[in-house]
């Protein structure tokens, strides 16, 4: 994959380039083992989006194979039967001010899956089948 490749409303990875500039941090929403994820806002449309900053650091062999594989089921999953509403929608990758520096744009949401089920928990809400 180039460095600057996305994903567009056209399903594809493409060769379009944008980059981290294109998106305003707001605030850090949540931190994990792959990388930081951050509330902002894509200064083109406005719209708020999430983005992940993949942690490269400790990476001896280039690009995070987690993070390849993660691009991958979320492109497969986009394409082989639309977007499902359940899946959270990777809409770009985009290359930041160094050169070893690479972030996922995704849909903003509100809750991750941990944060609902623990706010479901306290409420004593519980998932149900169909």
């Amino acid at each position: 994959m180039c460095r600057k490749c996305r994903v567009n409303s056209t399903k594809r990875l493409d060769s379009d380039s944008r980059t981290i500039q294109d998106f305003r941090r707001l605030r850090k929403i949540g931190s994990g083992t792959y990388g930081d994820v951050y509330e902002a806002i894509d200064v083109s449309s406005g719209e708020t989006v999430a983005i992940k900053k993949v942690k490269l650091a400790k990476e001896t062999n280039g690009f995070p194979i987690t993070s390849i594989r993660e691009i991958q089921i979320l492109d497969k999953l986009r394409t082989k039967s639309g977007l499902h509403p359940n899946i959270v929608e990777l809409r770009d990758v985009v290359d930041g001010p160094k050169n070893n520096s690479i972030s996922l744009i995704f849909e903003h949401c509100d809750f991750d899956i941990n944060q609902l089920m623990e706010a479901m928990m306290k409420s004593g809400q519980f998932f149900s089948l169909p």
